[in-house]
Protein backbone atom coordinates (compact mmCIF):
# COMPACT_ATOMS: atom_id res chain seq x y z
CA UNK A 1 0.00 0.00 0.00
CA UNK A 2 2.91 2.35 0.67
CA UNK A 3 4.63 1.27 -2.53
CA UNK A 4 0.88 2.39 -4.27
CA UNK A 5 0.84 5.34 -2.43
CA UNK A 6 4.07 6.92 -3.47
CA UNK A 7 3.17 5.88 -7.53
CA UNK A 8 0.78 7.73 -7.17
CA UNK A 9 1.96 11.06 -5.65
CA UNK A 10 4.25 11.15 -8.47
CA UNK A 11 1.72 11.35 -10.87
CA UNK A 12 1.46 15.04 -11.57
CA UNK A 13 1.26 18.02 -9.27
CA UNK A 14 -2.88 17.39 -8.31
CA UNK A 15 -2.17 14.24 -7.36
CA UNK A 16 0.63 14.97 -5.27
CA UNK A 17 -1.56 18.30 -3.89
CA UNK A 18 -4.18 15.53 -2.99
CA UNK A 19 -1.56 12.84 -1.29
CA UNK A 20 -0.09 16.23 0.64
CA UNK A 21 -3.49 17.14 1.93
CA UNK A 22 -5.11 14.09 2.96
CA UNK A 23 -2.60 11.79 4.73
CA UNK A 24 -4.15 8.34 6.09
CA UNK A 25 -5.55 9.13 9.79
CA UNK A 26 -2.82 6.47 10.73
CA UNK A 27 -0.07 9.33 10.13
CA UNK A 28 -2.00 12.47 10.25
CA UNK A 29 -0.76 15.15 12.64
CA UNK A 30 -3.68 17.38 14.17
CA UNK A 31 -4.33 20.87 12.42
CA UNK A 32 -3.38 23.73 14.43
CA UNK A 33 -4.89 27.12 14.12
CA UNK A 34 -1.43 28.88 11.85
CA UNK A 35 -1.62 26.19 9.52
CA UNK A 36 -5.67 27.36 9.69
CA UNK A 37 -4.69 31.18 9.49
CA UNK A 38 -2.08 30.35 6.36
CA UNK A 39 -5.00 28.60 5.14
CA UNK A 40 -6.77 31.80 4.62
CA UNK A 41 -4.24 33.69 3.45
CA UNK A 42 -4.20 31.30 0.44
CA UNK A 43 -7.54 31.11 0.08
CA UNK A 44 -7.97 34.86 -0.18
CA UNK A 45 -5.67 35.18 -2.82
CA UNK A 46 -6.65 32.36 -4.88
CA UNK A 47 -9.97 33.35 -4.86
CA UNK A 48 -9.47 36.65 -5.64
CA UNK A 49 -7.31 35.21 -8.69
CA UNK A 50 -10.28 33.08 -9.37
CA UNK A 51 -12.75 36.29 -9.59
CA UNK A 52 -11.05 38.06 -11.51
CA UNK A 53 -10.25 35.33 -14.15
CA UNK A 54 -13.99 34.81 -14.44
CA UNK A 55 -15.14 38.39 -14.59
CA UNK A 56 -12.86 38.80 -17.81
CA UNK A 57 -14.16 36.21 -18.81
CA UNK A 58 -17.66 37.09 -18.60
CA UNK A 59 -17.60 40.74 -19.68
CA UNK A 60 -16.46 39.28 -23.05
CA UNK A 61 -19.25 36.59 -22.87
CA UNK A 62 -22.39 39.36 -21.81
CA UNK A 63 -20.77 42.08 -24.43
CA UNK A 64 -20.30 39.19 -27.71
CA UNK A 65 -22.50 36.62 -26.99
CA UNK A 66 -21.27 33.85 -29.29
CA UNK A 67 -21.35 29.66 -29.61
CA UNK A 68 -17.48 30.27 -28.54
CA UNK A 69 -18.24 32.83 -25.60
CA UNK A 70 -20.54 30.37 -24.21
CA UNK A 71 -17.81 27.88 -24.02
CA UNK A 72 -15.58 30.09 -22.96
CA UNK A 73 -17.36 30.95 -19.69
CA UNK A 74 -18.52 27.56 -19.14
CA UNK A 75 -15.10 26.20 -18.46
CA UNK A 76 -14.12 29.16 -16.53
CA UNK A 77 -17.51 28.76 -14.57
CA UNK A 78 -16.48 24.96 -14.22
CA UNK A 79 -13.04 25.72 -13.05
CA UNK A 80 -14.28 28.30 -10.03
CA UNK A 81 -16.65 25.25 -9.33
CA UNK A 82 -13.90 22.55 -9.17
CA UNK A 83 -11.56 25.03 -7.02
CA UNK A 84 -14.24 26.55 -4.64
CA UNK A 85 -15.19 22.79 -3.96
CA UNK A 86 -11.57 21.55 -3.65
CA UNK A 87 -10.88 24.44 -0.93
CA UNK A 88 -13.86 23.84 0.58
CA UNK A 89 -13.45 20.36 1.11
CA UNK A 90 -9.68 21.26 2.18
CA UNK A 91 -11.16 23.80 4.51
CA UNK A 92 -12.82 21.05 6.86
CA UNK A 93 -9.83 20.16 7.98
CA UNK A 94 -9.82 22.82 10.51
CA UNK A 95 -13.25 22.93 11.59
CA UNK A 96 -13.60 23.68 15.21
CA UNK A 97 -10.55 25.43 15.72
CA UNK A 98 -10.12 29.08 17.96
CA UNK A 99 -9.00 30.92 14.72
CA UNK A 100 -9.45 34.24 14.28
CA UNK A 101 -13.19 35.78 13.90
CA UNK A 102 -12.45 37.08 10.79
CA UNK A 103 -11.10 33.99 9.10
CA UNK A 104 -13.34 31.77 10.80
CA UNK A 105 -16.15 33.97 8.91
CA UNK A 106 -13.96 33.62 5.33
CA UNK A 107 -13.95 29.50 6.19
CA UNK A 108 -17.85 29.65 6.89
CA UNK A 109 -18.78 32.04 3.78
CA UNK A 110 -16.52 29.51 1.47
CA UNK A 111 -19.53 27.10 1.36
CA UNK A 112 -21.41 29.73 0.41
CA UNK A 113 -19.36 31.63 -1.82
CA UNK A 114 -21.03 30.23 -5.21
CA UNK A 115 -25.14 30.54 -5.70
CA UNK A 116 -24.64 27.62 -8.06
CA UNK A 117 -22.41 25.16 -6.63
CA UNK A 118 -20.98 22.42 -8.97
CA UNK A 119 -21.22 18.87 -7.96
CA UNK A 120 -18.19 16.97 -7.10
CA UNK A 121 -18.88 14.72 -10.05
CA UNK A 122 -16.79 16.24 -13.03
CA UNK A 123 -19.20 15.38 -15.60
CA UNK A 124 -22.18 16.85 -14.14
CA UNK A 125 -19.96 19.80 -12.89
CA UNK A 126 -19.32 20.56 -16.19
CA UNK A 127 -23.13 20.03 -17.47
CA UNK A 128 -24.14 22.82 -14.71
CA UNK A 129 -21.84 24.72 -16.17
CA UNK A 130 -22.26 24.70 -19.83
CA UNK A 131 -26.37 24.64 -19.17
CA UNK A 132 -25.71 27.90 -17.20
CA UNK A 133 -23.56 29.69 -19.88
CA UNK A 134 -26.41 28.63 -21.99
CA UNK A 135 -29.17 29.84 -20.10
CA UNK A 136 -27.62 33.17 -19.70
CA UNK A 137 -27.36 33.36 -23.46
CA UNK A 138 -30.58 32.96 -24.53
CA UNK A 139 -31.65 35.06 -21.97
CA UNK A 140 -29.11 37.80 -23.44
CA UNK A 141 -30.18 37.18 -26.85
CA UNK A 142 -33.82 36.86 -26.44
CA UNK A 143 -36.21 38.88 -28.77
CA UNK A 144 -39.59 39.63 -29.79
CA UNK A 145 -41.01 39.63 -33.16
CA UNK A 146 -44.41 41.20 -33.53
CA UNK A 147 -46.49 39.72 -36.78
CA UNK A 148 -45.54 43.49 -38.55
CA UNK A 149 -42.37 45.58 -38.01
CA UNK A 150 -38.62 44.34 -36.77
CA UNK A 151 -37.67 41.66 -33.58
CA UNK A 152 -37.30 43.66 -30.24
CA UNK A 153 -34.51 43.19 -27.87
CA UNK A 154 -34.99 43.20 -24.37
CA UNK A 155 -33.59 46.90 -24.19
CA UNK A 156 -35.79 47.89 -26.72
CA UNK A 157 -38.51 46.61 -25.14
CA UNK A 158 -37.48 47.58 -21.75
CA UNK A 159 -38.20 50.98 -23.06
CA UNK A 160 -41.46 51.06 -24.38
CA UNK A 161 -42.49 49.04 -21.32
CA UNK A 162 -41.06 52.57 -19.40
CA UNK A 163 -42.09 55.07 -21.73
CA UNK A 164 -46.22 53.66 -23.23
CA UNK A 165 -49.37 54.42 -21.90
CA UNK A 166 -50.53 52.55 -24.70
CA UNK A 167 -52.72 49.22 -22.83
CA UNK A 168 -52.69 46.85 -25.84
CA UNK A 169 -48.53 47.87 -26.52
CA UNK A 170 -47.88 47.71 -23.60
CA UNK A 171 -49.86 44.07 -23.27
CA UNK A 172 -48.31 42.77 -26.13
CA UNK A 173 -44.79 43.61 -25.51
CA UNK A 174 -45.31 42.07 -21.94
CA UNK A 175 -46.31 38.94 -22.98
CA UNK A 176 -44.10 38.88 -26.33
CA UNK A 177 -41.07 38.90 -24.25
CA UNK A 178 -42.17 36.08 -22.06
CA UNK A 179 -42.13 34.11 -24.70
CA UNK A 180 -38.38 33.62 -24.85
CA UNK A 181 -38.36 31.67 -21.41
CA UNK A 182 -40.22 28.15 -23.02
CA UNK A 183 -37.58 26.97 -24.79
CA UNK A 184 -35.02 27.19 -21.97
CA UNK A 185 -37.04 24.66 -19.56
CA UNK A 186 -34.98 21.59 -19.62
CA UNK A 187 -32.07 23.20 -19.45
CA UNK A 188 -33.28 25.30 -16.18
CA UNK A 189 -34.69 22.07 -14.70
CA UNK A 190 -31.60 20.88 -15.29
CA UNK A 191 -29.67 23.53 -13.79
CA UNK A 192 -31.74 23.24 -10.98
CA UNK A 193 -31.34 19.55 -10.30
CA UNK A 194 -27.42 19.49 -11.01
CA UNK A 195 -27.27 22.58 -8.75
CA UNK A 196 -29.35 20.88 -5.99
CA UNK A 197 -26.83 18.32 -6.05
CA UNK A 198 -24.21 20.30 -5.60
CA UNK A 199 -25.67 22.15 -2.86
CA UNK A 200 -26.42 18.61 -1.09
CA UNK A 201 -22.91 17.74 -1.29
CA UNK A 202 -22.11 21.06 1.12
CA UNK A 203 -24.61 19.65 3.61
CA UNK A 204 -27.75 21.51 2.59
CA UNK A 205 -30.79 20.43 1.48
CA UNK A 206 -31.24 22.61 -1.72
CA UNK A 207 -29.95 25.82 -2.88
CA UNK A 208 -32.17 27.55 -1.48
CA UNK A 209 -30.82 26.64 1.94
CA UNK A 210 -27.62 27.37 1.12
CA UNK A 211 -28.74 31.04 0.02
CA UNK A 212 -30.45 31.44 3.08
CA UNK A 213 -27.58 30.45 5.13
CA UNK A 214 -25.73 33.78 4.10
CA UNK A 215 -27.69 35.75 6.63
CA UNK A 216 -25.60 34.72 10.07
CA UNK A 217 -28.30 33.25 11.09
CA UNK A 218 -30.18 29.17 10.40
CA UNK A 219 -32.28 29.30 7.45
CA UNK A 220 -35.62 28.93 9.45
CA UNK A 221 -34.74 31.80 11.10
CA UNK A 222 -33.95 34.05 8.25
CA UNK A 223 -37.82 33.05 6.74
CA UNK A 224 -39.26 33.43 10.41
CA UNK A 225 -37.82 37.51 10.03
CA UNK A 226 -38.44 38.16 6.90
CA UNK A 227 -42.13 37.26 7.40
CA UNK A 228 -41.60 39.48 10.33
CA UNK A 229 -40.81 42.16 8.96
CA UNK A 230 -43.10 41.65 5.97
CA UNK A 231 -46.07 41.38 8.74
CA UNK A 232 -44.64 45.34 9.33
CA UNK A 233 -44.39 46.97 6.28
CA UNK A 234 -47.92 44.92 4.76
CA UNK A 235 -50.46 47.23 6.05
CA UNK A 236 -48.37 50.51 4.13
CA UNK A 237 -48.33 48.27 1.08
CA UNK A 238 -51.78 47.48 0.91
CA UNK A 239 -52.54 50.92 0.40
CA UNK A 240 -49.78 51.95 -1.40
CA UNK A 241 -51.16 49.52 -4.18
CA UNK A 242 -54.59 50.49 -3.81
CA UNK A 243 -53.65 54.03 -4.28
CA UNK A 244 -51.87 52.88 -7.41
CA UNK A 245 -54.79 50.88 -8.79
CA UNK A 246 -57.10 53.65 -8.17
CA UNK A 247 -55.14 56.03 -9.88
CA UNK A 248 -53.85 53.68 -12.88
CA UNK A 249 -57.94 53.07 -13.37
CA UNK A 250 -58.55 56.45 -13.67
CA UNK A 251 -56.29 56.49 -16.53
CA UNK A 252 -57.01 53.63 -18.36
CA UNK A 253 -60.34 52.97 -17.05
CA UNK A 254 -61.96 50.12 -14.67
CA UNK A 255 -62.67 47.86 -17.66
CA UNK A 256 -58.96 47.77 -17.91
CA UNK A 257 -57.56 47.71 -14.62
CA UNK A 258 -60.77 46.81 -12.07
CA UNK A 259 -61.15 48.20 -8.53
CA UNK A 260 -61.63 44.76 -6.83
CA UNK A 261 -58.63 42.85 -8.68
CA UNK A 262 -54.75 43.04 -8.85
CA UNK A 263 -53.07 45.14 -10.71
CA UNK A 264 -52.21 44.14 -14.22
CA UNK A 265 -48.81 44.02 -14.14
CA UNK A 266 -48.05 45.43 -17.80
CA UNK A 267 -49.37 48.60 -16.43
CA UNK A 268 -46.53 49.35 -13.79
CA UNK A 269 -44.04 50.33 -16.41
CA UNK A 270 -41.19 47.99 -15.73
CA UNK A 271 -40.82 44.57 -17.40
CA UNK A 272 -41.02 42.45 -14.16
CA UNK A 273 -43.40 44.86 -11.89
CA UNK A 274 -40.09 45.37 -9.70
CA UNK A 275 -40.38 48.92 -10.01
CA UNK A 276 -43.09 51.66 -10.32
CA UNK A 277 -40.75 54.80 -11.04
CA UNK A 278 -41.63 55.10 -14.27
CA UNK A 279 -45.67 55.89 -13.59
CA UNK A 280 -44.95 58.28 -11.41
CA UNK A 281 -46.51 60.88 -13.69
CA UNK A 282 -49.31 58.87 -14.15
CA UNK A 283 -50.06 57.77 -9.65
CA UNK A 284 -48.10 61.45 -8.15
CA UNK A 285 -50.26 62.32 -5.33
CA UNK A 286 -49.85 66.27 -5.80
CA UNK A 287 -48.96 66.66 -9.69
CA UNK A 288 -49.26 70.69 -9.71
CA UNK A 289 -46.13 70.85 -6.57
CA UNK A 290 -42.99 71.30 -8.21
CA UNK A 291 -40.34 68.24 -7.78
CA UNK A 292 -38.27 68.33 -4.53
CA UNK A 293 -34.67 69.48 -5.62
CA UNK A 294 -32.53 67.66 -3.30
CA UNK A 295 -29.25 68.94 -5.43
CA UNK A 296 -30.50 72.58 -3.97
CA UNK A 297 -30.83 71.74 -0.68
CA UNK A 298 -27.73 70.15 0.13
CA UNK A 299 -26.09 72.97 -1.21
CA UNK A 300 -28.22 75.13 1.15
CA UNK A 301 -27.21 73.01 4.14
CA UNK A 302 -23.31 73.02 3.25
CA UNK A 303 -22.83 69.87 1.96
CA UNK A 304 -19.94 68.80 -0.33
CA UNK A 305 -19.00 65.41 -1.84
CA UNK A 306 -17.15 64.54 1.19
CA UNK A 307 -19.50 65.58 3.58
CA UNK A 308 -21.88 63.51 1.75
CA UNK A 309 -19.53 60.30 2.33
CA UNK A 310 -18.84 61.44 5.82
CA UNK A 311 -22.73 61.45 6.00
CA UNK A 312 -23.53 57.55 4.57
CA UNK A 313 -20.15 56.86 6.88
CA UNK A 314 -21.96 57.96 9.96
CA UNK A 315 -24.74 55.58 8.48
CA UNK A 316 -22.84 52.63 8.30
CA UNK A 317 -21.14 53.01 11.58
CA UNK A 318 -24.32 53.09 13.75
CA UNK A 319 -24.63 49.75 12.66
CA UNK A 320 -21.47 48.38 14.05
CA UNK A 321 -19.18 48.56 11.13
CA UNK A 322 -15.57 49.90 11.11
CA UNK A 323 -14.78 53.78 10.02
CA UNK A 324 -13.52 54.47 6.69
CA UNK A 325 -9.61 54.15 6.84
CA UNK A 326 -7.70 57.86 6.92
CA UNK A 327 -6.73 56.73 2.98
CA UNK A 328 -10.15 56.45 1.81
Amino acid sequence: MKKLTKLMCAWGTMVVAACATTPSSRDAAPPTVEEAEAFVITLDQELRELQIEIDKVAWIKYTHITPDTDWLLARADEKVMREVRRLADAAQRFAGLPVSEASARKLALLRLWLSAPGPSDPSARRNLATVSSELTSAYGKGQYCPAEGACLDLGTMTDIMAESRDYDELLEIWTGWRKVSPPMRDNYARFVELANQGANELGFANVGQLWLSRYDMPPEAIEAEAERLWQQVKPLYESLHCYVRRKLAEHYGTDKVPLDKPIPAHLLGNMWAQEWNNIYGLVAPYPKEPDLDVTAKLVEKGYDATRMVQQAESFFVSLGMPKLPESF
